[in-house]
């Protein structure tokens, strides 16, 4: 080190306190260098995927359909916690209750507890019958991948500076959800990028506790959920989906039209700039 202030240190300083002083100085140079290294060198984007709407196609819609026809939900979002929602909304109790059937509603009934109206036991026998097509074996092994989605998922997994953790939610009384979506994934990804999987982590329905992971951005197709299975994260990244293009979005949250690349709508890279075109001189 010969920069202006070693020089200066030398002249004012008897020479053994000068040198222990340059020499301090250049091992903490070393240091912090190192560590900018490591820190170069080490992930510093997390980011969490949602599996169910983003990479993988969720029809449960369909199948609801099939079974009860006379009820059709529409364009509504087709998850297993706002189905009810959607359904009761859109045709009443009364009409719900009539295609489940009065079989269906009665079993609801729990002996001891303090609120078995009418109301609430139609909307268990609702949930009760949308949770039956979620827990058929091989449900969740008969999803069709996204594949534009599939495509950027693979190019955040090629990414040096990013963890990437796939994430979601099965029924609690389900068995089989996360073996048939693991290798449904193995196989949608092929085994190298699988590999590259920072975690995969699968939630027993919404009762653990989970606030203490924390994440960069998050993937998820849901803009309904106040936070995605209570994971704290920065941004929610919502991927446009049938149900979630009219919604409207929370100060957090930023919509990701088809075709987007999404490292650039994360803000991980720049967006590409557009050439401008050159005015073409007035000929007079």
């Amino acid at each position: 080190m010969n920069s202006p202030i070693v020089r200066w240190l030398q002249r004012v300083l008897p020479a053994h306190h000068a040198a222990r002083l340059v020499l301090a100085a250049t091992q903490l140079a070393h240091a912090f260098a190192q560590i900018r290294n490591v820190f170069r060198r080490h992930p510093i984007w997390r980011i969490v995927v949602d599996v169910h709407g983003v990479i993988l196609k969720d029809r449960l819609r369909v199948e609801w359909n099939k079974k009860r026809p006379q009820l059709d939900v529409g364009k509504k979002n087709a998850k297993s916690w706002k189905l009810e929602d959607d359904v009761l909304a859109l045709h009443g109790e009364e009409a719900v209750a009539h295609v489940l059937g009065q079989a269906r509603i009665d079993v609801q009934v729990k002996p001891g507890s303090d609120d078995n109206s009418r109301s609430k036991l139609i909307r268990r026998a609702l949930r009760a019958d949308v949770l039956a097509i979620y827990n058929t074996p091989g449900y969740y092994r008969s999803l069709e991948p996204i594949q534009e989605n599939v495509r950027q998922l693979k190019r955040l997994l090629d990414r040096d500076d990013c963890e990437v953790v796939i994430g979601t939610a099965v029924p609690d009384e389900n068995v089989t959800g996360k073996a048939e979506t693991e290798a449904l994934l193995r196989e949608v990804l092929g085994q190298e990028y699988f590999d590259k999987l920072y975690a995969r982590v699968f939630f027993a329905g919404r009762k653990i506790n989970k606030g203490d992971l924390f994440f960069h951005f998050i993937f998820e197709d849901n803009p309904h959920l106040s936070s995605y299975l209570g994971i704290n994260a920065g941004v929610h990244l919502i991927v446009e989906a049938e149900h979630n293009r009219n919604t409207q979005l929370r100060w957090n949250q930023k919509f990701v039209p088809h075709g987007t690349d999404w490292a650039v709508a994360a803000g991980m890279e720049p967006a590409p700039r557009q050439k401008k075109r050159k005015k073409k001189a007035a000929v007079t």
